[in-house]
């Protein structure tokens, strides 16, 4: 039985046909010049001339971008009601909002809170710039 076998794979005959040997070396070439192509387009990618995130912006649109940037959140800021209740729907302190502005164009942007009863027991004191972020 071993030897029927072992005559068997003897006698076996390749399955690929004459034709592969004409299509391998097809295929490498295809191989080759499609990495050649996938070089050339990203070398040329890589010339083409980039978008700038950062456009250089006149200095009047500069600071018309800046003063429209600090209205919205000066309108921001003043149009947030910040009112402590207690619980019935009555308010423990009344709140006023002011803007100090400096000579060279800084602006503070203050909010006090004062109780209704009167009397004030401390001060707390917090300042932050409109344009910090």
């Amino acid at each position: 039985m071993a030897t029927m076998r072992a005559s068997r794979g003897a006698e076996m005959e390749p399955l690929t046909s004459g034709a592969s040997n004409r299509i391998i070396p097809v295929l490498r070439a295809l191989q080759r010049s499609l990495v050649f192509v996938y070089t050339l387009l990203f070398s040329l990618l890589l010339l083409l001339p980039r978008r700038r995130q950062n456009r250089r912006l006149s200095p009047s649109k500069l600071r018309k971008r800046e003063e429209e940037d600090t209205l919205r959140r000066r309108a921001l800021a003043e149009g947030l009601e910040m009112v402590f209740d207690d619980g019935e729907g009555a308010s423990l302190c009344r709140w006023d909002t002011c803007l100090f502005s400096g000579v060279t164009r800084n602006s503070f942007f203050c909010r006090s809170w004062f109780p209704v009863s009167g009397q004030t027991k401390g001060i707390l004191l917090i300042i932050h710039g409109l344009n910090e972020h």
